[in-house]
């Protein structure tokens, strides 16, 4: 669950994101329906009025301008590098402007607008690659 910087609730389900406005529900869809085994939307964050999810299995789908769109669409984000394989657990947003992706398997990965880095045990020192959360300090 999330509350969005227009007080809106946004709630991550097994069946997809779901907003409440405080009166009624609207459900957003994958774009992709391809993608079906996703196995459900564990973290949900915004940034820059875009609307971000991250699934089960690993992968990340936003959606642009949330405001403007009842019955709305995900859309799979697809950096060059891929996205993680392993559920997302939070996301952050540091002042300067950078995405922070928490995983759980994987570490941390943080995208800069140009590129998505990983963050991990076994090359970087962070104590654990299984990460619950994550907060902006």
């Amino acid at each position: 669950m999330y509350q969005d910087t227009r007080g809106w609730f946004w709630f991550g389900t097994t069946e997809g994101l779901f907003r409440y406005d405080g009166l009624d529900y609207d459900y957003f869809t994958l774009a992709d329906t391809t993608n079906t085994d996703h196995g459900g939307i564990k973290a949900v964050f915004e940034k820059n009025d875009t609307i971000w999810a991250g699934f089960n299995n690993g992968m990340i789908a936003f959606c642009p301008h949330p405001g403007t769109a009842a019955h709305g669409q995900l859309y799979p984000w697809e950096p060059e590098e891929g996205t993680p394989k392993v559920p997302i657990t939070g996301f952050a947003a540091d002042p300067a402007g950078n995405l922070w992706i928490a995983t759980y398997g994987e570490g941390l990965y943080v995208y800069n607008g140009k590129r998505l880095f990983q963050f991990n045990h076994d090359d970087d020192g962070l104590s654990s690659d299984e990460i619950y959360t994550i907060a902006c300090d």
